[in-house]
């Protein structure tokens, strides 16, 4: 056998009596993969490895270390990470997905997003008395579907103030308002068509409040913003998982993410009101804070997906539990187990997947869609509410809405978010939680206070 370093081809030094026993684990059972046991490596190592016995050492001490193993056909890339020095450097070796986990527990998320478009790579043609105005406009076009970015863009409520307002009969009105992420320019004066602009398809739609600076509220007060303040993109999640994999040195093979009408439309919706101020658009800040690996933990959990790398470390593939699970290929390994099996029979527990609930307006009664229905009877599924509900009495759930409404009589009367935890309650039953990073964000409806100061 002989280990040797990726980056220098150097063989590292191994005892005359060194075995390697390595575990290989499939991805879907376990969160660390396929690891060596301990080892302890000869002393003679210490320079190929960074002297990991000193630690009077200007710089970080380098823990990892990327190698080949090979003992005869047996042919294996994989990580060795150092953890201590006693007679000799202690370590364990990483495979397959082991050393790209390894990696990722390391690294910041928004390190792998270090990517910097100046305004000029937003290209629209016509004339723009500045680039940010130009880039501006390329934000509007996105968001209104006329280009296809690593983004999309649409309004998002953030903080709250109070304002008392003079409403259409002269009389008085205090109100509780929202701040807007990503604010269309809007007022009351019908006759108005500065806040209009036209489309790549002669549509006419609603401009970005952002494309002027303007004052907004904090708390109670006014402050002012410049051009640009207030307008966000939000990345696509396929995008941000390609990008991750694409980092570490993979290809994300085509999934889910990228196929399904629905799933091609989620993004990380983020709150960074200064991003294009600027002039340009740092990725950086558009994503969460946290390592890559609690971000992919998250993924996990919310779509219930693992992530497996392929045999020549080049690409990785998304494979979904349920799919996993269906599957009926089954592959003999009779001729290749070590010895007869020996069966267990672990208690079997319920997958209990739930979200944050931390936001104004996430609150459930029922968390779940079962016990909803067991309390209000089934559920029926529409796009959007069409006028009067007529003859059709019944709970429904309102697609474009992401909330629940009940038939009463000549009214849609609203009940709830349609935010549900994914679990089935059964009496006695043990479960196996897993809850989001992920905050569960409610569809919002309220009075308009125009982007001009004026109110209807």
């Amino acid at each position: 056998m002989n280990i040797k370093l990726r980056a220098t081809g150097e063989n590292i030094d191994l005892a005359s009596d060194f075995k390697l026993s390595l575990t290989l684990n499939n991805p879907m059972l376990t969160e660390q993969g396929s690891m060596s046991l301990p080892c302890v490596l000869p002393p003679s190592n210490r320079r190929r490895l960074g002297f990991p016995d000193k630690i009077e050492q200007a710089k970080k001490i380098k823990k990892t270390f990327d190698v080949v193993i090979n003992a005869g056909s047996y042919n294996k890339l994989a990580l060795l990470r150092v953890s201590s020095y006693n007679k000799g450097i202690v370590g364990a070796f990483y495979l397959n997905e082991s050393e790209m986990y390894a990696k990722m527990k390391e690294v910041e998320l928004s390190q792998a997003f270090q990517i910097i478009r100046p305004a000029s790579d937003f290209y629209v043609s016509g004339y723009f008395p500045e680039s940010l105005d130009m880039m501006i406009k390329y934000l509007e076009l996105v968001m209104f579907d006329n280009i296809q970015d690593h983004f999309h863009l649409f309004p998002v409520a953030t903080d709250t103030y109070t304002k008392t307002v003079k409403v259409h009969n002269g009389r008085e009105f205090t109100g509780t308002y929202y701040n807007l992420i990503n604010e269309y320019m809007t007022t009351a004066k019908k006759d108005s068509t500065d806040i209009f602009a036209t489309d790549l398809k002669g549509k006419r739609y609603n401009k970005l409040a952002g494309r002027t600076a303007r004052q907004i509220h904090d708390g109670e007060n006014l402050i002012d913003v410049p051009k640009g303040y207030g307008i966000t993109p939000f990345l696509k999640e396929n995008f941000v998982l390609r990008r991750i994999f694409s980092y570490f040195g993979y290809e994300l093979k085509e999934s889910l993410f990228d196929t399904d009408p629905e799933m091609q439309k989620i993004v990380l919706v983020n709150n960074t009101a200064d991003a294009i101020v600027k002039g340009e658009l740092n990725y950086a800040h558009l994503v969460p804070s946290g390592t890559i690996n609690d971000y992919l933990e998250s993924v996990r959990t919310d779509y219930g997906c693992e992530f497996f790398v392929s045999s020549d470390h080049k690409s990785v593939e998304v494979k979904f539990w349920n799919d996993i699970i269906s599957n009926r290929d089954f592959i003999p390994l009779d001729g290749k187990a070590a010895g007869k099996y020996i069966p267990t029979f672990p208690e079997p527990k319920i997958l209990k997947l739930t979200g944050k609930r931390s936001l104004d307006g996430t609150a459930m009664n029922f968390d779940t869609l079962q016990k909803f229905e067991q309390n209000y009877g089934k559920l029926k599924y529409i796009k959007t509410p069409l006028g009067n509900p007529g003859n059709a009495p019944g709970f429904f759930y309102i697609q474009n809405e992401g909330r629940v409404y009940e038939a009463s009589g000549p009214q849609w009367r609203y009940i709830c978010p349609a935010l549900f935890d994914q679990y089935e309650e059964i009496e006695d039953a043990e479960y196996e939680s897993h809850e989001s990073n992920r905050e569960y964000l409610p569809h919002i409806w309220g009075q308009t206070l125009f982007s001009d100061g004026s109110w209807y």
